[in-house]
């Protein structure tokens, strides 16, 4: 059954929902070949590229030589205590994988592949690009939970490193059975995460892609310290602004920002967030899988279908937590909604779809009803409740399929009006045929009496006098991200909005229907 994973595809530089996963190919057994060459040919991709592009990085030139660089390839840094939650002072080790330049953002852009390992655990592997320019700026940090790599010194990437994009058994999870579901699987070239990170790199801002290697099985647990020896990475980067680092991730990757911003040390602990359709309890979701979706699918095989696409999730819980929800011996503590909001300081805004079957929107309901002055929510209503039976199995439209959507402007338009300073301007990306249909179906959603007030704060971001809109289907001239929304309240709204007016009109809320 081809269904969609948690987090792949492209999405700003994570991996969001849009790949199929299908095949049933096991994974072919090879022996690990010599270090690969890391791609330094400065090839300028037009266009990110999906997951599905070229799943053979050039091998043509060796590393750059990086005898100016304070450390060389290969040679372990230990920066000392970095104090990580979980692991009580725990020292990190870096090493210098490679380093190699690729085109992005109207310049040559260096990008820095790097082995994380702290005194406990797996190591993790980074990419870094860093800003241009001796001052602190600041960073965001980018989860790529499918993505895979070739250029690690991690024998158990070899096996996987010449496969191509697709799904595969999932022999490295946890308790893995030949039953077990199918995993997503996408090998991704060092420049091409730098083609999809040319808004951060647009904006002077740092970015570092923490690569959580999902295919190589792990936990949930594994997953968070990913992300937290990638914030812990940071300390280390002295052009990094620790006052204003930022994370966005989509499904797992939504999941992977919010736990791994919780946890992150407190020095590089990130002061903004978004998750797009993220896990956010994993009690919930085992609920979920166990019980909505075992108790409200009607059609055996379609069940059948779903559970299996679940499988490699609720294993990697299950390895964490020991067990079911309410099970001797299970601990979720660290899990739920509870656990978010009593450790999260970052400010996050949830994205979600009220038709996501992946990860039910309740989730995110919850933590920002619990916690609204930390959490925001925006909701992809429909005016129909979710049908198990009937609905795609997927994240939701989250606006018109198969084109820039409006859930990518809002969620750049939160993050990069919070990092950037108050006298920089910010320039977001936004599909004008998508806009104004968000308008429309807005509008109309008021019209038949539903609550809106949750999309505000957001038309006020869009209305910062810092933000410039550019249209990326078309030759429309850039304009002003206030002029664009006063527009369309004139259009729908029958006001006389400026510019200039917006913001104080949007102070007392929407106009009336």
């Amino acid at each position: 059954m081809g269904v969609k994973p948690m987090g792949c595809g492209w999405f700003g530089g994570l991996i969001l929902a849009l790949c199929s996963c299908g095949a049933d190919a096991e994974p072919a057994r090879q022996t690990p070949s010599a270090a690969r060459a890391i791609d330094t040919d400065g090839s300028d991709p037009a266009t990110p590229t999906d997951a599905a592009g070229d799943p053979t990085p050039s091998d043509s030139v060796l590393p750059a030589d990086t005898s100016g660089d304070p450390m060389a390839p290969g040679e372990p840094e230990v920066p000392g205590d970095t104090n990580v939650p979980g692991d009580p002072q725990s020292p990190l080790s870096t090493w210098l994988i490679g380093v190699g330049t690729a085109h992005a953002a109207g310049r040559e852009i260096t990008y820095q592949l790097w082995k994380v390992q702290a005194a406990e655990g797996p190591a993790t592997f980074v990419e870094w690009l860093a800003p241009e320019g001796n001052t602190p700026r600041p960073a965001v940090l980018l989860p790529y939970a499918y993505a895979g790599i070739d250029w690690s010194d991690d024998p158990l990437d070899q096996p996987w490193a010449d496969l191509p994009t697709g799904g595969y058994p999932d022999i490295n999870g946890p308790d893995y059975q030949p039953s077990s579901g199918t995993i997503f699987f996408g090998p991704v070239a060092p420049p091409d995460v730098v083609a999809n990170a040319h808004l951060y790199l647009a904006h002077n801002f740092g970015v570092l892609a923490v690569y959580d290697r999902f295919y190589l099985g792990g936990d949930v647990a594994n997953d968070r310290q990913d992300m937290v020896n990638g914030y812990a990475f940071l300390v280390t980067q002295a052009l990094v602004q620790a006052a204003r680092i930022g994370t966005l991730g989509v499904s797992w990757g939504g999941f992977e920002a919010l736990y791994g911003a919780a946890f992150a040390p407190a020095a590089v602990r990130p002061v903004v967030g978004v998750a797009i359709s993220p896990v956010v309890d994993c009690a919930d979701e085992y609920t979920w899988v166990h019980t909505d979706i075992q108790t409200g699918v009607l059609e055996p095989n379609q069940r059948a279908g779903y559970l299996a696409f679940f499988d490699p999730y609720i294993r990697r819980i299950v390895a964490a937590t020991g067990g079911a929800p309410g099970v001797a011996g299970a601990d979720y503590s660290l899990w739920t909604t509870d656990a978010l909001v009593s450790r999260m300081t970052t400010s996050f805004l949830l994205i979600h779809d009220t038709w996501d079957l992946f990860i039910p929107v309740r989730q995110s309901q919850v933590l920002v009803t619990t916690a609204p002055n930390t959490f925001a929510g925006l909701w992809y209503d429909h005016a129909t409740p979710v049908d198990l039976n009937s609905t795609p199995f997927s994240h939701g439209p989250l606006g018109p399929a198969g084109a820039y959507g409006s859930a990518t402007t809002f969620a750049m338009a939160f993050l990069l009006t919070h990092l950037a300073d108050t006298t920089q301007s910010v320039t977001l990306e936004y599909s004008a045929q998508v806009m104004t249909q968000w308008f429309d179906d807005l509008h109309a959603r008021q019209l038949a009496g539903v609550n809106v007030d949750n999309v505000v704060p957001r038309l006020r971001e869009l209305g910062d006098p810092r933000v410039t809109m550019l249209e990326i289907e078309s030759l429309v001239e850039p304009q002003g991200g206030a002029g664009l929304v006063a527009a369309h309240l004139n259009r729908l709204w029958g006001t006389s909005l400026t510019a200039s007016t917006l913001l104080a009109a949007l102070a007392t809320g929407l106009p009336p229907p």
